[in-house]
């Protein structure tokens, strides 16, 4: 059972020898010149074993390089080199550099295939410049030109490597030599330099691609496309699919997600639908990620008539659920709603593998029905049994029942049913909500013996949990895990330590770590942007915070209304009022309008100046707008009220009674505790 294998299984940790920084000599000693060969190779190979263990690999890797240098036989180097990479060191560039010039002095001919073999580790590592060496000596060497071959890897590694000009130039190189290039190498170009906000740069490489006859397919139209409406601009990114049609190309599944997933994603909910109808008008089937993507920034725009008309229009329509779908709908409805809703995709499911309708009854007995769905579904096509049980897992873990989502599992493996990674990454998330940390680390330990691989998601789960739970040293050790197995950490799991950082006001930590994302080439988005500028403004440090926030503007990333809030309302509390109406335009510009928190901050600022016209101003507004008052306005205008009571005597006394006299407002007063703010207002009034 899996719920034994979790309690039983246990972590482990790798344990870390000691490393020495006591001094050691790099030459050898005199006595190991002197005596015969054998001696020599011993005593090398002991002072490199001495040096790593001390952790003096800069060292270790010196004297690999003299002896490279000064080895009269091939044999000795690659003895050497051989027992470098055994402990686990990989040459740098220099000692790549002296050991392909010594292997030729010692008369060792180097096949291309080596150089090519040579070429590809050193890409596939990332180790650019050192590729780009070797390359440069094959031909100084051989003296003969690069092949094919090298060129290509050259090109790639150069490109992931985000070093896309490099990678351009060498592609002229290639022409040059008489080599083409093809569309596959063109279309990383222009994706690369898409990623790299070079729209120019790739629109330049796309006509270049026609002006040479090159095939031009849906994949750089669609490239294209994301690239200008990922970074708002969605004129160009018609343009292009307007040419993508008149060029007899039809815009295919991929190509629409892309414009409908850019509209929502800035919330231009009201396009992506329009879309959508012209879509289904023209009968183009809409992928499954689409309806989930529109779906989400419907309920995220309070528009759940609409998502729930849609969802039930994707079901009607075939397109089967997902887990992914079905954490969207969850989140439309109220909570207790899980196992129903659950019901509901199971039968969508059933319906398309022909299950008799006679399987599970008409009782409301949720339970009861969903186990004779998923027996039914497992006996008739084994992979969307698959898709039924995560959706029951993730349903039940919604509900916090841990018991019942590894009863789930252990039915799932005992009609041989191979589970998602989704699926254990729902239990991990349950097991973190209840604190329960050590058996979901277990828990990740048994699928890897499993031959699952826990992806990011997984790890961002642990992460996420550790700072909920207040221990850094965890998250952080479970960031280091992502890099030892080759991965890089995202933003979100950059966003949720810096945000632990910021409620702690350890702000220089959270600043270093900000640094460090960029350094490692991950790209910040709108989220972590609003998370530095609050622990910015929270700290006091406003110039910071509005140059970062300048800053995302320039890269391209439209400010959300809550970052725009968190700014605002950081200056406006420091006094800078001037430069928070500054943003504030720039907010309402951008089509956001201001929530009720924003209108508190600004309210209790003019209380707090005695500028009481102003204030009562703002609540006017608010009440014309629609916004309805919250815990914190009452408070801040009370407070304020009773603070300044004989300025307001003269300046906005009907505004307080007629805030006062609303039933709310009593009810809140007494349960915060401000009643006495209340009494004396109302005694003054």
């Amino acid at each position: 059972m899996l719920k034994r294998c979790v309690s039983a299984h246990h972590r482990f940790f790798s344990s870390r020898r000691a490393i020495s920084t006591c001094a050691l000599q790099l030459e050898a000693p005199a006595s190991a010149t002197s005596g015969n060969s054998a001696d020599h190779k011993s005593l090398t190979l002991s002072l490199l074993e001495q040096l790593i263990r001390r952790g003096q690999f800069s060292s270790a890797q010196s004297v690999v390089q003299r002896i490279i240098t000064h080895s009269p036989l091939a044999l000795d180097v690659i003895l050497v080199v051989d027992y470098l990479t055994s402990r686990g060191l990989d040459l740098d560039l220099n000692s790549h550099s002296a050991l392909l010039r010594k292997l030729v002095q010692c008369g060792v001919s180097m096949r291309i295939g080596c150089y090519n073999q040579l070429i590809d580790s050193l890409c596939f590592k990332g180790y650019m410049d050192e590729a780009v060496k070797v390359f440069c000596l094959q031909q100084e060497i051989t003296e003969l030109p690069p092949t094919l071959h090298q060129y290509k890897s050259l090109f790639y590694g150069l490109c992931k490597g985000g070093r896309i000009v490099e990678a351009e130039q060498l592609s002229i190189e290639m022409e040059a030599e008489g080599f083409f290039v093809d569309k596959v190498m063109y279309n990383w170009l222009i994706f690369w330099y898409s990623k790299d906000r070079k729209m120019k740069m790739a629109v330049r490489i796309f006509f270049r691609m026609l002006k040479l006859g090159c095939e031009v397919d849906d994949y750089a139209y669609n490239t294209l496309i994301n690239g200008f409406m990922k970074w708002g601009i969605f004129d160009k990114g018609w343009a292009i699919y307007k040419q993508m049609v008149d060029c007899g190309m039809h815009p295919n599944v991929v190509t629409h997600h892309i414009m409908i997933s850019n509209y929502c994603r800035v919330g231009k909910v009201d396009c992506a639908l329009k879309l959508l109808n012209e879509m289904l008008v023209c009968d183009i089937t809409l992928g499954v990620h689409s309806y989930t993507t529109l779906i989400a920034s419907l309920y995220k725009k309070n528009k759940l008539t609409e998502a729930d008309e849609l969802c039930k229009r994707r079901l009607d329509n075939g397109v089967l659920p997902d887990p992914i779908f079905f954490l969207v709908v969850i989140r439309m409805h109220p909570r207790g709603c899980e196992l129903q809703l659950a019901y509901m995709m199971l039968q969508a499911i059933g319906h398309s593998v022909s299950l008799a309708s006679n399987t599970w009854d008409g009782s409301t007995d949720f339970g009861q029905n969903i186990e004779y769905l998923l027996e039914g579904i497992a006996k008739k096509d084994l992979n969307l049994a698959s898709i039924a049980f995560t959706i029951c897992v993730s349903a039940v873990c919604e509900r916090g029942d841990i018991d019942a989502a590894i009863l789930l599992v252990d039915k799932a493996d005992s009609v041989g049913c191979q589970l998602l990674l989704f699926t254990y990454n729902s239990l991990i998330k349950c097991l973190c909500q209840k604190g329960l940390f050590e058996e979901a680390e277990s828990l990740i330990h048994l699928i890897q013996d499993r031959g699952i691989v826990p992806d990011l998601e997984t790890y961002l789960i642990m992460i996420n949990g550790y700072c909920k739970q207040g221990n850094l040293q965890s998250a952080y050790r479970v960031m280091d895990q992502i890099s030892e197995r080759g991965l890089n950490p995202c933003v979100a799991m950059y966003d949720c330590i810096i945000g632990f950082l910021s409620n702690k006001k350890r702000i220089f930590e959270a600043k270093d770590l900000f640094k460090r994302m960029l350094e490692d080439g991950v790209d910040p988005d709108e989220t972590i942007y609003m998370t530095m500028t609050n622990a910015y403004a929270r700290s006091r440090r406003l110039l910071e915070a509005r140059e970062l926030f300048d800053k995302m503007i320039e890269n391209s990333i439209k400010p959300s209304s809550y970052s725009y809030t968190a700014l605002i309302n950081g200056l406006v509390k420091r006094n800078m009022t001037e430069k928070g109406c500054i943003y504030l335009d720039k907010m309402i510009g951008d089509g956001y309008e201001p929530n009720n928190v924003l209108y508190a901050s600004l309210i209790g600022h003019y209380l707090r100046e005695g500028d009481f016209e102003s204030a009562f101003m703002l609540d006017d507004l608010m009440c014309r707008n629609h916004i309805k008052c919250d815990l914190i306005t009452y408070i801040v205008v009370l407070r304020g009220a009773c603070t300044h009571i004989n300025g307001i005597k003269n300046k906005g006394a009907s505004q307080v009674e007629h805030l006062i006299e609303q039933e709310k407002c009593y009810s809140i007063c007494c349960r915060v505790g401000v009643w006495q703010q209340l009494i004396e207002t109302l005694k003054f009034l």
